[in-house]
Order: C-alpha cells, then sequence, then structure tokens
C-alpha cells in the first residue's frame, strides 16, 4: 500500500480542492447559473456523502456533475420528509410546508422533463444531466411517493 492512502482523506480534501482537477468541474461550464447550482450540489455531496463525493472524483467531469444532480435531487428530497429541512433555502418546515414543496417539485419535474427552465439549483442542474442521462421520470416520483 502506498503511503498516498494512508493519509487521512480530511487531510488530502482541502489540498485536492485547490487544484484545477477539482476546479475544473464545474468551470468547464459556460452558463453561470448553471455554475452555481452544480457547486451547490456537489456541496450537498461534499457534506451529506463524504466517502461517495471522494468516489466521484475518478470520474470524467461530466459523470461527475451528473453523480452530483442525482445525488443533489435524492438528498434534497430525503431531507425534506425526514428531517423536514429544504437543503436550497436552508431553513426547516412545517408539515404542511413540506406538502407544499413537494407538490411544487413535482410540478417543476414535469417541466423539467416536458423541456421547460424551471428556477429551482436542484432541478436546473438535474435537467442538464438529463441532456445527457436519461433517467426515467418515473425514478424520481417513485423518490417522492
Amino acid at each position: 500500500m502506498t503511503n498516498l492512502l494512508q493519509i487521512p482523506y480530511s487531510l488530502f480534501r482541502p489540498i485536492y480542492e485547490m487544484t484545477s482537477f477539482h476546479r475544473s468541474v464545474i468551470e468547464d461550464l459556460c452558463d453561470e447559473e448553471l455554475k452555481q447550482a452544480y457547486s451547490h450540489c456537489r456541496a450537498i455531496t461534499r457534506y451529506h456523502a463524504k466517502t461517495f463525493y471522494l468516489a466521484t472524483r475518478f470520474l470524467p467531469n461530466d459523470k461527475q456533475r451528473g453523480i452530483f444532480a442525482i445525488y443533489g435531487m435524492c438528498r434534497y428530497l430525503d431531507n425534506l420528509v425526514d428531517e423536514s429541512e429544504d437543503l436550497i433555502r436552508e431553513e426547516k418546515l412545517t408539515l404542511s410546508e413540506i406538502d407544499e414543496k413537494l407538490d411544487e417539485f413535482k410540478k417543476d419535474l414535469d417541466k423539467v422533463y416536458s423541456g421547460y427552465t424551471v428556477q429551482d439549483p436542484i432541478l436546473s442542474e438535474y435537467a442538464d444531466s438529463l441532456k445527457r442521462y436519461k433517467v426515467s421520470k418515473e425514478l424520481p416520483l417513485l423518490l417522492i411517493d
């Protein structure tokens, strides 16, 4: 085993995140709003799935972004229901607010699959990834229902 593998990831990550390899994942994009959306979902992945986040480092940039999009959406829905927390606005929600958010999310998801643009940063990133990766609409709906 190499000495590099013995270095704790918590020490290695800050160094890696200063490299052009790390920055290029998001900086490859031309659209500033998409850059912000992908950065938001990458931060969600980094915070909530540390080992999973590390594993994405070995993928090409477009696949990393796709992973961030899917994980960001799944984590958003999971936190909404399980923790009563909106990861976009970073606030706690009541049960009625959660129901409203889920209904709104379903409507926006319909728009995304119909080719329309939405303001939700998680779904706008997900929509961008759908251009490359064909994900059945039923799969995210299963998470909600």
